[in-house]
């Protein structure tokens, strides 16, 4: 899923267990979540290599939410805050993301499951396209 310019990315990261999660937010939203097994890792490396054409910032205060609503989300509990994305998608694309997302905690769905469930029976490697393309992760599992 590409997107467009992003002038500022505010990023932040978070370590759970053995996992560093980076942070991504605009001004508008949640841009994109990134997750490293490696301990030497930094938000800032990781979203100046991704969006070589944004500034990027770290500040906690603009991930704040979304650090609650991951940590919410590993515990097994439902997001209780909607977050909001700045992601370029088709509609097809967002489809699936929603999809993907009302999938109960600890339940999986084949690609071809929710192609059907989409109403696009036999689109399943659409759905993979789509779902190896994630720029949210966590959030649309």
């Amino acid at each position: 899923m590409a997107g467009e310019k992003i002038p500022i990315i505010f990023c932040w990261e978070m370590e759970i267990d053995d996992l560093n999660i980076f942070l991504g937010s605009s001004q508008k939203g949640v841009v994109r979540i990134g997750i490293s097994m490696a301990n030497n890792s930094d938000s800032v490396d990781f979203f100046e290599k991704n969006f070589p054409d944004s500034r990027v910032i770290k500040d906690e205060l603009m991930n704040r939410s979304l650090a609650d609503v991951l940590k919410s989300l590993l515990m097994g509990k439902k997001m209780m805050r909607k977050i909001v994305p700045d992601i370029k998608a088709t509609p097809f694309q967002r489809m699936v993301l929603e999809k993907i997302a009302d999938i109960p905690f600890g339940q999986t769905r084949t690609y071809g499951e929710v192609a059907t469930l989409i109403g696009c029976p036999g689109g399943a490697r659409a759905v993979g396209r789509t779902m190896s393309l994630n720029p949210l992760p966590l959030i649309y599992p």
